[in-house]
């Protein structure tokens, strides 16, 4: 196919050999009108003709621009913001397209309510004033006629230079079907970060979050993946968080990351924000000298498996985790393997309150303190439990047995509990091996 780029006014329209299917017209930013590069791609942005092609691609030289104008693109679909000189994985990277944005305050240096199909590319996107406390790329919905959806960030580098006061670097609200891959993320409070729910299908892969950067992604909505990312925390410091919920999560892959660097206290992976539904955290490595590797939250259906913990003072913990799978995984000089820890005379829940099926099955409960493991059947249509098997004496199926784990149907509260009456608190595993 021959493609022939007609240039009227600093603009490029790829002409398509196949009549009534017209390519996507190419525009020049740097050839508008205006103070600053954010308004010259506000002017770029304006002059897209609204119908007959495919969307614009507005294109951006190789060079630093300097810009305080907030670049606009409220209600607009198929644009593509691209540097010439690429993005890179290096601030001051000499071939790179830098937009560096100069204000202060609370704005933003992009804002894209109702927006349809947009992509921003080999970028350099930096802010350089301490003042400013915004959000530096705002993919919210609100103020926009349709929720912003189908955003593809990729081969970029966003984030301060020597400043990190940023609320955050990538703002979503109400946003849909987006993408960013490849791209840097470093100087600022948090790097991808929600202001309201209903965030769904966001993939988030193959990226490299530097700091300072305290949490590097806070998750609200569903079907979130997350895979193949190096999370950096601060040596001797402090523990970046890779991920944390700003409220309900349902649906959530954490797959193939590298957190390391981190020391003092801190958490790697922290889900007690926010009620998540569907977890999955497999094949990741948590390293750092102290801090926690995994807060579960009260998290319902976990599976979490063949991930390496190193170093931190706790592998993993939670608040009453329901219907977890626990399995497989790697423990390196890790204080303590993890679990919910539960006071003498303290029950841990397992089931939801009126929800007896939910704990179906057959379960195995750890106690680090007494180096044992019991594994019961707990029958949900019955409201009974089985002990198979307690080879250290440890457990017990009724509930108030003195000197022991108790795991029995709690009639009264209408849920199954890990009653603790072994004299002393108890780190306790919850593991569903079969369950309806």
């Amino acid at each position: 196919m021959v493609i022939s780029l007609l240039v009227v006014a600093g603009t490029a329209e790829a002409q398509s050999p196949v009549p009534g299917n017209p390519l996507r017209t190419v525009l020049f930013a740097e050839q508008f009108a205006g103070g600053d590069m954010g308004a010259k791609i506000n002017a770029a942005v304006a002059a897209c003709p609204a119908t007959g092609t495919n969307g614009c691609r507005i294109l951006i030289p190789r060079g630093l621009y300097e810009f305080t104008t907030t670049i606009n693109l409220t209600n607009t679909s198929s644009i593509t913001l691209e540097g010439l000189g690429g993005g890179g994985m290096m601030l001051a990277e000499s071939n790179a397209t830098t937009l560096s944005y100069t204000a202060a305050g609370v704005g933003s240096a992009i804002i894209a309510p109702g927006v349809v199909g947009l992509e921003i590319a080999h970028l350099n996107f930096q802010y350089t004033n301490r003042g400013f406390t915004g959000n530096l790329v705002s993919l919210s919905s609100v103020g926009g006629v349709v929720n912003t959806s189908t955003a593809h960030l990729h081969h970029c580098r966003v984030g301060g230079t020597t400043v990190s006061g940023a609320a955050r670097l990538i703002e979503l609200n109400t946003t849909l079907n987006l993408v960013i891959e490849r791209c840097t993320f470093a100087n600022a409070r948090i790097g991808i970060g929600t202001t309201g729910g209903s965030n769904n299908v966001v993939t988030i892969r193959d990226s490299w979050f530097q700091p300072p950067l305290a949490t590097a992604i806070r998750a609200w909505g569903a079907a979130w993946t997350i895979s193949g990312n190096v999370f950096e925390g601060i040596p001797g410091v402090s523990v970046m968080t890779m991920l944390a919920v700003d409220g309900e999560l349902d649906g959530v892959t954490l797959s193939g990351n590298l957190g390391v660097d981190g020391g003092g206290a801190g958490t790697h992976v922290d889900l007690s924000g926010g009620a998540v539904n569907g977890a999955y955290i497999s094949a990741n490595v948590f390293s750092s000298s102290a801090g926690t590797g995994v807060h579960l939250g009260s998290s319902s259906g976990v599976v979490m498996a063949a991930n390496r913990f190193d170093g931190m003072t706790t592998a993993w913990t939670g608040t009453a985790p329901t219907r977890t799978h626990i399995n497989a995984n790697s423990y390196g000089s890790v204080a303590t393997r993890g679990g919910v820890m539960v006071a003498n005379l303290g029950a841990l829940n397992i089931t939801k309150p009126g929800k007896p099926e939910d704990g179906e099955g057959l379960v195995a409960i750890a106690i680090d303190e007494d180096n044992a493991q019991c594994l019961y059947t707990l029958s949900g249509a019955g409201r009974t439990t089985t002990e198979i098997n307690d080879p250290r004496g440890v457990c017990s199926p009724n509930g108030g047995t003195a000197g022991s784990l108790n795991v029995y149907w709690n009639g009264g509260k209408a849920q199954y509990e890990v009653e603790n009456r072994r004299g002393g608190s108890r780190r306790i595993r919850v593991n569903f091996l079969t369950s309806n």
